[in-house]
């Protein structure tokens, strides 16, 4: 397929929870978060070690702390991207974005909104085998869900190109 042809491509993205779920393993920041929570109560139980040995009694005081630590991990892993795609839901972005890669910047098409990133305003390029991200923020990314695309070769030719146009427009903004 020729360069005009697959810029004239455009890709239709429907955001699962999964999709939402899946920055925590791409994104440093997002992870942070993650075991910032995570380790917040536990670090109140384990301060509690500092009180003196006090047997079984240190041991049921430290419990409910570690039980705290992973629910409220599990609950922000699991319920915060279902809360996020509730709200998206409600204020009108059910419907698919549109995607289309051009050589000199990303566009996004949607009925509440239109959008186009310079290739030197995205962060980072992230390919994974299920997801091409597109981060605009440290911590804010554009998905493109492998099951989007027709064939895996579609795919892959997007993710190259994608990784191809992110290089030449890094250069192009900031000069070595």
């Amino acid at each position: 397929m020729s360069d005009d042809q697959a810029e004239k491509q455009e890709i239709g993205v429907a955001y699962d929870a999964s999709d939402l779920r899946s920055l925590y393993g791409v994104c440093p920041r997002c992870r942070r978060v993650l075991i910032i929570i995570a380790l917040a109560p536990a670090l109140f139980g384990v301060s509690s070690f500092f009180d003196g040995f006090r047997g079984l009694d240190l041991f049921f005081q430290f419990v409910p702390y570690i039980l705290m630590s992973v629910a409220i991990t599990l609950a922000t892993y699991f319920l915060s991207p279902l809360v996020q795609l509730r709200a998206r839901r409600k204020n009108g972005w059910d419907d698919p974005i549109f995607v289309r890669l051009t050589e000199h910047a990303i566009t996004t098409r949607h009925p509440s909104q239109n959008a186009q990133f310079p290739w030197s305003a995205i962060k980072k390029v992230v390919t994974t085998p299920d997801r091409l991200y597109f981060f605009t923020t440290p911590a804010c990314a554009i998905i493109l869900p492998r099951r989007c695309f027709v064939e895996d070769e579609q795919f892959n030719d997007w993710a190259a190109r994608a990784r191809k146009y992110w290089e030449t427009g890094k250069q192009e903004s900031f000069p070595r």
